[in-house]
C-alpha cells in the first residue's frame, strides 16, 4: 500500500495576494479561500519569479528563473530537456496530474481533445488535462482542446465566441459584462469539477500530486450572472 502523502496544489490566476477574507479584505467573500488559509500556512512575503503568465509558470515548473531559459514572454516554450519538478515526482512513484492551464507552450493553440497532447506527458504529467485559458477558448469557432469541446457538447460554444469577439473588439478590460454562460458551465466550474472527480476516483495503490490551475480571475472580468450580482452594487475600496 501507499505510504506517501497524496499532494493537491490549487492555483488562481492574477489574484490579488490580499484579496481574502483571511488577509482582511472585509468586502469579499471568500470562504472556501479562508477555510485554507486557517487550516494551512499562509506566506505574505512571496512574490512571483515572473510578472507575466507562461514565464511564471515555466519558472514555477523548472525550479528556473525563466529568462535562463529563454523565456521573456507569452512566446515562451518550456524546453523538452529541461527537468520539472513534475517529472521528479513522476519518478518517484507518483501519479501526476493536472486539470486547467498550464502555459508550458502557450504558442501553440491545440491542446488535444481531453488535455493530454503530447507534450503534457513529456512534461511529467501522467494524467493530463490542459484546460484552454479564457482568451483560449473564445478564441476559437470550433473545439481546441477538452473545455471547448465540452461547450461544444452543451450547445454553448458559438454564444462563447461570439460573446469573446466582441469583448475582444471592446477590450478585454474594458468589457466586464457577465458571462454569457450558466455557472455550471463557466471556466473555473468545469475545472473545479474534474479536479473533484478526479480526487474521488483515484486509486490509493500510488501516491498522486494533482495540479488544479484554475483561469480566473485572470481578464476578460466575465462572471456568471449570479456572481456578478453579488457584487455589483457592494462597496469596494479604490484600487492600490
Amino acid at each position: 500500500m501507499n505510504d506517501k502523502p497524496n499532494l493537491l496544489f490549487i492555483m488562481a490566476d492574477q489574484y490579488r495576494h490580499d484579496y481574502l477574507g483571511a488577509a482582511g479584505a472585509y468586502f469579499l467573500q471568500t470562504p472556501h479561500l479562508d477555510r485554507l488559509a486557517a487550516r494551512g500556512v499562509r506566506f505574505s512575503q512571496c512574490t512571483t519569479n515572473a510578472p507575466i503568465c507562461a514565464p511564471a509558470r515555466i519558472g514555477l515548473a523548472s525550479g528556473l528563473q525563466p529568462g535562463r531559459l529563454g523565456c521573456f514572454d507569452n512566446s515562451g516554450r518550456l524546453p523538452l530537456e529541461t527537468t520539472t519538478y513534475y517529472q521528479r515526482l513522476r519518478n518517484h512513484g507518483y501519479r501526476v496530474g493536472c486539470v486547467g492551464k498550464l502555459d508550458l507552450r502557450k504558442s501553440d493553440g491545440y491542446n488535444g481533445r481531453h488535455g493530454d497532447r503530447p507534450y503534457a506527458y513529456a512534461w511529467g504529467f501522467t494524467h493530463p488535462e490542459e484546460v484552454e485559458g479564457k482568451m483560449h477558448a473564445g478564441s476559437s469557432a470550433t473545439p481546441i482542446g477538452p473545455y471547448t469541446h465540452y461547450l461544444a457538447e452543451r450547445g454553448a460554444l458559438e454564444k462563447f465566441h461570439q460573446d469573446y469577439q466582441l469583448r475582444n473588439a471592446d477590450g478585454w478590460i474594458a468589457d466586464c459584462r457577465d458571462s454569457v454562460l450558466d455557472t455550471a458551465d463557466f471556466a473555473d466550474a468545469y475545472i473545479g469539477h474534474r479536479a473533484a472527480e478526479f480526487i474521488d476516483t483515484a486509486p490509493d495503490d500510488f501516491p498522486w500530486h494533482y495540479f488544479v490551475s484554475f483561469v480566473g480571475p485572470h481578464d476578460p472580468f466575465d462572471p456568471p450572472a449570479a456572481y456578478g450580482a453579488r457584487y455589483r452594487d457592494a462597496p469596494v475600496p479604490p484600487a492600490i
